[in-house]
C-alpha cells in the first residue's frame, strides 16, 4: 500500500502543477489583448461577420488557384502528364458500399453469429444439420444479389459522366474542387506532451544511429539526437546541406520541432533536406565490414568474376550459419535483433523496469506455462506481450485516477480545431478572450506559396459572455498538423457535375490564369487586372454556393451563440475535442448522404455530398475483428488512438505510415506506385479482390480507405515541398500535387454516383436511426489489408514489433518475402479467431467438418469421409455451388464473389458490415 501511495504522489504532484499552469489555454499566441476591438450586438453581428470573412478568404484563395494554373501552363509543367489523368475507370468502392448498406450489415451480423455458433458446436463435437448449412448459403446468395444490384446501379451512374475535354480543364476543375469551400474538417494540431506526465509521454521508437563496434565487431546502436535541442529524434529529421545553416561547428540532423521553430537556423529552406525515419542497417554494414562480421565458410566472398562482393544485405541463396540448424549463428543474421533491442531500449521511460526483449519473452513464456499448468491457458494467453509493446496494455500505465479521462477523451492529449471551408474555429488559444477563436486557414499548398500574413490576418473572438471582438494580426506562425479528419464533403466541382455555373467558373479560371501577373511579381502590381479577373468568378461562386454556405454558417453561428454551448476551454470539462463536437449539428449532417433538401435550399443541389460525422461515443478503445465482414479500424483511427495511450512524440500520420516502408520493413522506400503519398498496400485480404497493389489505378488505391484517403489528401494540401524528400524538381512537385488532386477527384466522382442512386440513399439511411452511436464508425472503415502486420491488432510480438524478419535481406528477397506473406493473407477464407482450429484453412460458418460440406473459393463442396478426416478434401466428390444457388469460382485468384473485380461487377456483400 505504501508503494502505491508513493507512486500516486509521484504522479499527482507534477501533474497538478502542470494542469494548473495551463488551465486557461492549450495554444500559445502572440495576439495582444489590448488590441481586440468590440463588435456590438454579437447575436446579430456574428453571422454577417462570418460571411464577410468567408468570402474574403475564398477571394484570396482564388489568387493561389489562378497562379498555380498559370504555373502549370508553363512549358516546363505542361509536359508533365500522369497516366491516371487519362484513366477514366473508377472502381474499388465495393467494400465501402458493403460496409454501410443495410442488407449487407444484416448479413454480416448473422454471419458473425453463425460463425461463433459453428465454432462452439465444433468444439463440442456436435453434428451440424444440412438444413442449417443450406439456410446460411441461401442468406448469402440473397445478400449477394442485393449488393450486386446496388453496385451495378452506381456503376451505371458513373458511365453517364461527361469528359472534361482536355487536361488543363480537368486540372482547373480539380484545383477548384480541392479548395473544399463546402467541406467540414477536424484538424489535429501537433502538441508536445506535457512535462512530467509520463503516461502521456510514451515515445515512439527512436531513429537509430551507429555509436561504435565492439571488439567482436558487434555494432552498438543508440538513439539519434537532434544537434540543436539534443532531444531524441523519433520521427522524420532534417539534414543541413549548407555549412552556414547550422550554428557554427554543428553538424548532423535536426528534429522536426527545431525545424518548425527555426531554432538556431538561418531559415533558408533550401539548406534543409528531409529524411524519413529509416532502418540504418544498409548504411551501417558496408561491404568490408560485412565480410569481417561473417565467419561462415559456406559463403563465398567473391562473385562469378572473381571480385570481392558485399555480404550484406543478405542474399537468400547464401547459406549463412543459423542457430536453428544447431550451428553458431552468423553475426549478420543478428543485425535485426540488435536493432529491435536498441529500439526497445529507446522507448522505455523512467517509470519502467528496464528489461531486454529476450527477458520479456522469457517472462511471458514462463507466465504462459504457469497458466497452462493451472489449466487456464489458451492460444492467446501463451503469446502474452509486454505492456510496452502491445498498445491495448498501455492503459495499465495510466494512474487509476486518470483512466476515466482517457476513456472520456478518445484521442488523448491532442488539440483539435474545426474548419468550414476556409474558416478555422478553435478554443483554448491564449489572449483570444477566453472563448471561441475564428480565423482563416493557411491557403492550401498547391504549386505556389500561400497568401501573405497581411492578407489572412483578420480574426474574430467570441467570449463566454457572447461578446464579439475583432483584430487584424499581421504575424502568423505556420501550424503543424498531425492529421486531418474529413467530416463533410461538399462535393463542388466533382467529376459528375452537370452544373452550367461550374462550367462557367472553370472557363473564367482558365482565361483568368492567362491574364494575371506571374507568381514572382505577385498580384499587387496588377491590382486592376486582378479585380477584373476575380470579381466575375466570385460573383458566380456566390450564385452557385451562397445558399448552402449560409445554411452551414448559420448552423455554426447558432451553436456558437447558444449559451448552453461552453466556449471556454477546460481540460476536463470542455476540451477542444468536446468543443468541436458541440459545433456540429448531427441532425443536419448525420446521414451519410444528404437527404433531399431541394425544397429547403431552393437549388437543385444537396447540402453536401458525403458525411463521415460520427456521434460522440462512436469511438471505442477496442473492437474485436472476428470475421472478414467486420470493419477494422481505419488508418486515421489507429493513428489517433495511439495518442490515447501517449504516443505523441512523432511526425504526422503520413510520415507515421511511411515508417512501415522505411523503418520497420527496411525496404528503403515504398514498393508500389501511389505509396509515396498514400502509404498503404491496397491488396485486400480474405479473398475479397484479386487486384493487387501495384496493378491498381489511383481509384482502387484510395477507395480502399475513402475516409482516410480524403483526410490524408486534405493534410497533403497543408504540407510544403520540403516535407517530400523524393521531390527533387519543379516537375516532381507538379506530379506530387496532381496525384493528390486526382485521388480526391476519383473519390468525389464515385461519391457523386452514389449520391445519385436512390437505392443507395435508402440502404444507408438506417445508420443514423441506430441508437448505438458506435454504428456510425462503419462509415470510417476500409478494407482488411493483406499488407503483413499492418493492422494494430496484428502487429508482431517482441523483436518483430520493431523490425521485420526480412529486414536483413536484399531488396529483391525482401519483396519476395513480403509478397509471399501478403498472398497467403489475400487467399485466407476468413479471419482466424481464438478457439478456431489453427489448421482449418477451409473454415466457413456454413460448412461442416462433420457433415462433409463446406464453402471454399466460391464452391460448395460435399465430401464424405471417415471420422479420422485429416483436413483434406476429395475434389472428385464435390458438387458445384451453382446446384445450391451459389455462383462462384474455384480459381484461387478469384474473389469470393463479394469484393470488387478490377472495375467489373464484383459481386455482393463483402467487406465490412462490422461487428461491434
Amino acid at each position: 500500500m505504501s508503494n502505491q501511495i508513493a507512486t500516486l504522489r509521484a504522479y499527482i504532484k507534477p501533474l497538478g502543477k502542470k494542469l494548473a499552469a495551463s488551465q486557461e489555454y492549450i495554444t500559445s499566441s502572440d495576439y495582444e489583448p489590448s488590441k481586440w476591438k468590440d463588435i456590438p450586438n454579437a447575436q446579430m453581428s456574428l453571422l454577417p461577420e462570418l460571411q464577410k470573412m468567408y468570402w474574403g478568404c475564398v477571394r484570396q484563395e482564388l489568387v493561389n488557384i489562378l497562379l498555380t494554373l498559370k504555373a502549370w501552363r508553363h512549358p516546363d509543367c505542361l509536359d508533365v502528364e500522369l497516366e491516371d489523368e487519362r484513366d477514366s475507370e473508377i472502381y474499388g468502392f465495393d467494400t465501402f458500399i458493403d460496409q454501410v448498406n443495410e442488407s449487407s450489415r444484416d448479413f454480416a451480423v448473422q454471419y458473425a453469429r453463425e460463425k461463433a455458433s459453428r465454432m462452439q458446436q465444433t468444439a463440442a463435437g456436435d453434428f451440424i444439420p444440412q438444413e442449417y448449412i443450406l439456410q446460411g448459403i441461401a442468406r448469402k446468395f440473397l445478400a449477394n444479389l442485393q449488393s450486386k444490384a446496388l453496385k451495378d446501379e452506381i456503376k451505371e451512374k458513373l458511365k453517364t459522366r461527361a469528359a472534361d475535354g482536355d487536361i488543363l480543364r480537368r486540372r482547373a476543375r480539380m484545383l477548384l474542387q480541392s479548395a473544399g469551400w463546402l467541406d467540414i474538417d477536424k484538424f489535429i494540431e501537433y502538441r508536445p506532451p506535457l512535462d512530467d506526465v509520463e503516461f502521456w509521454r510514451r515515445p515512439m521508437p527512436p531513429q537509430l544511429t551507429l555509436e561504435r563496434f565492439y571488439s567482436d565487431l558487434t555494432p552498438v546502436f543508440q538513439p539519434l539526437h537532434c544537434v540543436l535541442c539534443t532531444q531524441v529524434i523519433r520521427g522524420c529529421m532534417f539534414e543541413c546541406t549548407a555549412r552556414d545553416c547550422l550554428d557554427p561547428g554543428s553538424n548532423g540532423f535536426i528534429c522536426q520541432d527545431c525545424q518548425d521553430e527555426g531554432h538556431g537556423l538561418n531559415r533558408h529552406a533550401g539548406h534543409l533536406k528531409k529524411h524519413y525515419k529509416h532502418c540504418i542497417l544498409t548504411e551501417t554494414i558496408d561491404p568490408i565490414m560485412s565480410r569481417k562480421i561473417c565467419k561462415c565458410n559456406t559463403v563465398s566472398r567473391y562473385d562469378v568474376e572473381g571480385r570481392t562482393r558485399s555480404l550484406f544485405p543478405i542474399q537468400k541463396v547464401d547459406s549463412h550459419r543459423n542457430s536453428l540448424k544447431g550451428a553458431v549463428q552468423c553475426g549478420l543474421l543478428d543485425m535485426g535483433d540488435l536493432v529491435a533491442e536498441a529500439k526497445y531500449s529507446g522507448i522505455q521511460i523512467k517509470i519502467d523496469k528496464r528489461r531486454t526483449l529476450d527477458e520479456e519473452r522469457s517472462k511471458s513464456l514462463e507466465k504462459g506455462r504457469k497458466l497452462q499448468r493451472q489449466g487456464h491457458a489458451n492460444r492467446q494467453q501463451s503469446q502474452i506481450s509486454t505492456e510496452l509493446i502491445n498498445e491495448k496494455d498501455a492503459k495499465e500505465d495510466i494512474p487509476f485516477f486518470m483512466r476515466k479521462f482517457t476513456d472520456r477523451y478518445p484521442f488523448g492529449n491532442v488539440h483539435m480545431a474545426l474548419r468550414f471551408g476556409p474558416l478555422h474555429v478553435e478554443n483554448g488559444v491564449r489572449h483570444t478572450q477566453g472563448g471561441a477563436f475564428i480565423t482563416s486557414r493557411d491557403p492550401p499548398n498547391w504549386q505556389v506559396s500561400g497568401a501573405s500574413d497581411k492578407d489572412i490576418g483578420y480574426s474574430l473572438a467570441l467570449n463566454q459572455d457572447r461578446s464579439l471582438y475583432w483584430q487584424n494580426y499581421g504575424r502568423r506562425k505556420a501550424k503543424r498538423y498531425k492529421t486531418a479528419l474529413k467530416q463533410v464533403v461538399g462535393g463542388l466541382f466533382n467529376g459528375m457535375s452537370k452544373s452550367t455555373l461550374e462550367r462557367d467558373i472553370i472557363d473564367l479560371v482558365i482565361s483568368g490564369s492567362e491574364q494575371v501577373d506571374n507568381p514572382d511579381d505577385g498580384p499587387r502590381g496588377m491590382k486592376k487586372v486582378w479585380q477584373e479577373v476575380l470579381d466575375p468568378i466570385v460573383d458566380k461562386l456566390k450564385t452557385h454556393m451562397q445558399t448552402r454556405v449560409d445554411v452551414m454558417l448559420q448552423s455554426i453561428s447558432q451553436r456558437l451563440l447558444d449559451t448552453k454551448v461552453n466556449l471556454h476551454w477546460n481540460r476536463r470539462t470542455n476540451n477542444c475535442q468536446m468543443f468541436c463536437d458541440n459545433l456540429v449539428d448531427y441532425s443536419l449532417y448525420g446521414n451519410l448522404l444528404a437527404p433531399d433538401t431541394v425544397s429547403e435550399l431552393g437549388t437543385g443541389e444537396p447540402l453536401y455530398l458525403l458525411s463521415f460525422i460520427c456521434r460522440p461515443g462512436s469511438y471505442t478503445r477496442e473492437r474485436k475483428v472476428q470475421t472478414k465482414y467486420d470493419v477494422p479500424s481505419g488508418l486515421c483511427e489507429e493513428y489517433l488512438l495511439k495518442s490515447r495511450y501517449g504516443l505523441h512524440v512523432d511526425s504526422d500520420i503520413i510520415d507515421s505510415l511511411q515508417d512501415y516502408w522505411y523503418d520497420w520493413g527496411a525496404f528503403g522506400g515504398p514498393l508500389y506506385k501511389y505509396q509515396n503519398l498514400f502509404p498503404w498496400d491496397c491488396t485486400e485480404a480474405y479473398g475479397r479482390s484479386h487486384t493487387k497493389c501495384g496493378d491498381c489505378n489511383i481509384s482502387k488505391h484510395v477507395w480502399s480507405f475513402p475516409f482516410d484517403s480524403l483526410s490524408i489528401a486534405e493534410l497533403h494540401f497543408t504540407r510544403s515541398r520540403l516535407m517530400y524528400p523524393e521531390v527533387k524538381s519543379k516537375q516532381g512537385w507538379v506530379r506530387n500535387r496532381l496525384t493528390v488532386l486526382l485521388a480526391q477527384d476519383v473519390l468525389l466522382t464515385g461519391a457523386k454516383a452514389m449520391a445519385e442512386s436512390k437505392t443507395f440513399h435508402k440502404s444507408t439511411a438506417w445508420i443514423l436511426q441506430q441508437p448505438d452511436p458506435r454504428v456510425d464508425r462503419l462509415k470510417l472503415g476500409g478494407i482488411h489489408r493483406a499488407q503483413p502486420f499492418s493492422h494494430q491488432y496484428e502487429q508482431g510480438q517482441y523483436h518483430e514489433y520493431f523490425i521485420a524478419d526480412w529486414a536483413c535481406l536484399q531488396r529483391e528477397d525482401q519483396r519476395s518475402e513480403y509478397e509471399a506473406i501478403r498472398d497467403v493473407r489475400r487467399q485466407l477464407p476468413d479471419v482466424q479467431v481464438d478457439g478456431e482450429p489453427v489448421n482449418n484453412d477451409s473454415y466457413n460458418p456454413w460448412g461442416s467438418d462433420d457433415s462433409g460440406m463446406w464453402l471454399m473459393d466460391g464452391m460448395l463442396f460435399a465430401a464424405y469421409y471417415s471420422e479420422g478426416w485429416d483436413g483434406s478434401y476429395a475434389q472428385n466428390e464435390c458438387m458445384s455451388a451453382s446446384d445450391a444457388a451459389v455462383v462462384g469460382s474455384t480459381d484461387p485468384n478469384a474473389t469470393d464473389g463479394w469484393g470488387d473485380d478490377s472495375g467489373g461487377d464484383g459481386g455482393g456483400c463483402g467487406g465490412g458490415c462490422g461487428g461491434d
